[in-house]
């Protein structure tokens, strides 16, 4: 886990580049290197939602249930986190390394399906 090059974010924008042929973390590549810039810039910028929706928007689907491959952002009752739809569970990443945790819809503040995922 490295801020701004291995994080939460750069790993949905990563693999929603790898199908949708697009670097949706365009304008934000090297722009933080630690949480407290990360948090700043996203408060500063609409939060992780809105982020999300400007970087994905016209790219993929904005959705209540997610196929397998889904882009989220889920909240882990003290942070909002970008995660991916395995199938079953949302893969997170955060410094505290990699978890699945179980789809609940509680949980999740956004869903975007790709497209012919």
């Amino acid at each position: 886990f490295v801020w701004g090059e291995n994080d939460c974010c750069t790993m949905c924008a990563n693999w929603m580049g790898m199908h949708l042929d697009a670097d949706l973390l365009l304008g934000w590549r090297g722009e933080y290197s630690n949480c407290s810039v990360a948090m700043h810039l996203l408060h500063e910028r609409g939060g992780i939602v809105k982020v999300f929706e400007r970087q994905i928007a016209g790219r993929a689907e904005r959705v209540k249930n997610p196929r397998k491959g889904a882009v989220g952002v889920l909240d882990t009752g003290g942070a909002l986190i970008g995660a991916i739809y395995s199938g079953e569970r949302w893969i997170v990443f955060s410094e505290k390394g990699m978890r699945a945790i179980p789809h609940k819809d509680g949980l999740m503040e956004a869903i975007w399906n790709l497209p012919n995922e």
